[in-house]
């Protein structure tokens, strides 16, 4: 009797979590779409700046790739 009712409370925790299926998602952007001559003067602009630094520069580096 104690066999069976210690393996009752064991052998939930052994089966271990289902997986979850059929997730949904959806991908939004609230950002409007740029277009490819648009940011590349944006950015030409903002590398041609004279008193750029080292970490705008990097920093731009980054958020142009992230685009």
């Amino acid at each position: 009797m104690l066999r069976c009712a210690a393996r009752r409370l064991v052998s939930p925790s052994l089966r271990g979590a289902s997986p979850m299926l059929g997730v949904a998602s959806r991908k939004m952007s609230s950002k409007p779409k740029e277009s490819d001559e648009v940011f590349d003067a944006r950015w030409q602009t903002y590398f041609s700046r004279p008193d750029i630094d080292a970490w705008e520069l990097r920093n731009g580096f980054k958020r142009t790739l992230r685009t």
